[in-house]
């Protein structure tokens, strides 16, 4: 996989060769927009129709470990057992300069659940890297998030997980958080997957 502009890279390749400044040049136009393919979306599972609500999943952790709660998030998640509005990405346009670059973001943080019955899921990194490494997927960098953030018609105030993650605190923050803010679905975006326009910064799948 290559990340950034690809013009320079492109014309290394080819100094002193005959193919020199024919290819590509630092000061042209993109050489290999052509070759830039659209992204499909992510192949997550459909979700069972018989799969756990998200208030009944938070239920079923009560009095699983660190590890074990980690575990069934994480199977949850590669068993599909998310809303469907979460699977509708949404381009996200930055600008820096002249140069400008779009991702598709999750229009929300990830959950568990149903559309009518989901809650948002805390979870540590290890266990959200797993999940975007099976669909091909990224987290966001921190830029990421503020530009998300940013772009977001409606922008609540930011909660950070504190220490209390670690003992499952904020799983049961997250099914209170989830019910005074079930109208508000799509305000936030979280989980992105990187789309390459224009730009020097820029990450495919």
């Amino acid at each position: 996989m290559l990340v950034g502009e690809m013009n320079g890279y492109i014309h290394a390749l080819t100094v002193a060769t005959p193919w020199e400044n024919k290819l590509a040049s630092l000061d042209g136009p993109r050489a290999y927009s052509a070759f830039v393919e659209d992204l499909a979306d992510p192949p997550i599972p459909a979700r069972h129709p018989d799969a756990m609500g998200g208030h009944a999943f938070i239920a079923s952790l009560a009095g699983l470990d660190k590890e074990a709660r980690e575990a069934a998030v994480l199977r949850e998640l590669k068993a599909g057992n998310i809303p469907s509005f979460l699977r509708r990405l949404t381009p996200v346009t930055v600008k820096s300069g002249n140069d400008t670059a779009t991702f598709d973001a999750m229009p929300d943080y990830l959950a568990i659940g149903s559309d009518l019955d989901s809650v948002r899921m805390p979870m540590n990194p290890y266990t959200a890297q797993a999940f975007c490494d099976a669909f091909g997927l990224a987290l966001p960098t921190r830029k990421m998030s503020n530009d998300i953030w940013t772009a977001a018609a409606v922008k609540l105030i930011p909660q950070p997980l504190t220490k209390r993650s670690r003992s499952g605190g904020n799983v049961r923050r997250a099914s209170r958080f989830d019910r005074t803010t079930s109208c508000k679905r799509s305000t936030r975006q979280h989980m992105g997957r990187h789309q390459e326009r224009r730009g020097d910064q820029q990450a495919t799948h």
